[in-house]
């Protein structure tokens, strides 16, 4: 029975440490969600901020050294004033991935080493007819979408194996006692 006992708190303590587990995130200020459970850190690969004189479209070139989460970062600096529009798309060679049509912040996964092309396209407006925006390239190796199991349910699955293994034991320990009575004998009165 004490041993049992251990093993159901063995196994609820490793449930409780596995639940500990999480996805990570960048926020819009550039800074990780990750803890420094997991070790790791967002890189970054790419920050060029470029000036706007009427309208611009601009190409670059981005590259994610193997799988991992890139992060891609676009804002409209406002200096001297904000632009009249800034939209941005994405593509590997042949095909257009995604796109924004506002600054803001694209997450994407990638599965191995990859080559992408920014394309970012921004119109100035005001008096200056100018205007200046960044585009940043985070990323965050070795990291991948991996679906965890909510811990409710490693907690379920280890009570009930852990009462299985309880029946299972009395079971034969009845069976047992059974087997070795005399069938024959009377109990005395």
């Amino acid at each position: 029975m004490k041993r049992i006992a251990i093993w159901l708190v063995g196994i609820l303590a490793l449930s409780l440490k596995l639940s500990s587990a999480h996805a990570s995130a960048l926020v819009d200020d550039g800074t990780s969600l990750l803890d420094g459970e997991l070790g790791a850190t967002p890189t970054v690969l790419y920050s060029q901020s470029s000036l706007v004189r009427a309208g611009a479209a601009n190409l670059i070139t981005l590259n994610a050294p193997s799988a991992g989460e890139v992060f891609l970062s676009l804002m409209d600096l406002g200096f001297p004033e904000s632009l009249g529009s800034l939209k941005f798309s994405l593509s590997n060679s042949p095909t257009a991935l995604v796109g924004l049509a506002n600054p803001g912040t694209l997450t994407l996964y990638v599965t191995g080493a990859t080559t992408l092309y920014a394309s970012v396209y921004a119109t100035a407006q005001g008096s200056a007819d100018m205007g200046l925006y960044n585009l940043t390239e985070t990323f965050l190796g070795g990291a991948s979408p991996v679906p965890l199991p909510p811990p409710g349910l490693l907690l379920g699955a280890s009570l009930i194996m852990a009462l299985l293994a309880l029946g299972a034991r009395r079971f034969l320990a009845l069976t047992r006692s059974l087997a070795s009575a005399d069938p024959l004998s009377l109990p005395a009165a």
